[in-house]
């Protein structure tokens, strides 16, 4: 499927991790000057090649290259909590991959419906105006490296009023005691082209 992508309708890269980081690592720090030092060295610590191949081995056994199209573009390990995101150029896909405190009884799909709930969250915008999803178009269930993932594919309208479309899926790996939580985003009217995503899944060899 081909997605018409909107010029200026997803924020960059860089809002988009800042986004996550707010929204799921650093949301309780309230020292203006430290958020803004700590902001600016992570983006810069983000981009380091060595540090992106680190985390993505620490999150998923990812296949070395990654297929034509996509490339790792930034990683993070805060807190205990490592991010990797990958990005695919020919339909300004953002892939991210998250991981999560692990709890034995966590839920994939109940987790799922949650991250749904919350909606994905970027720079500038109040708690609950936009950002959260506004209609759910798809739901299913994908095998991520021998582990069983449900995911929730919908819409929402970015800060500027241009149409997104996104996705969120929680793979719960008991065996290697991890959770990893993919983000999808994707631009324009075209939609979500979720065989994007899946190619990129399919690669994965485990955790």
């Amino acid at each position: 499927m081909t997605s018409e992508v909107k010029k200026g309708g997803l924020p960059t890269w860089a809002k988009v991790l800042i986004g996550f980081v707010v929204f799921a690592i650093i949301a309780g720090i309230i020292a203006v000057g430290g958020i803004i030092y700590l902001v600016q060295d992570t983006v810069k610590k983000a981009q380091d090649p060595a540090m992106i191949a680190k985390t993505a081995k620490s999150i998923a056994d990812f296949t070395e290259p990654l297929p034509s199209g996509y490339k790792f573009a930034l990683a993070l390990d805060m807190f205990g909590v490592k991010t990797v995101t990958v990005e695919h150029e020919p339909d300004k896909q953002t892939i991210i991959f998250m991981t999560a405190p692990q709890k034995e009884d966590t839920d994939p799909q109940q987790l799922v419906n949650k991250l749904f709930e919350a909606g994905i969250k970027t720079p500038g915008q109040p708690e609950g105006a936009s950002g959260r999803f506004e209609q759910e178009k798809l739901r299913g269930t994908e095998t991520v490296g021998g582990e069983a993932m449900p995911y929730i594919v919908g819409a929402m309208t970015d800060k500027s009023g241009s149409r997104l479309e996104g996705m969120v899926g929680a793979i719960v790996s008991k065996a290697k005691g991890k959770t990893i939580i993919v983000y999808g985003i994707q631009p324009g009217e075209g939609g979500y082209n979720l065989e994007t995503t899946k190619a990129l899944l399919r690669t994965i060899k485990g955790f």
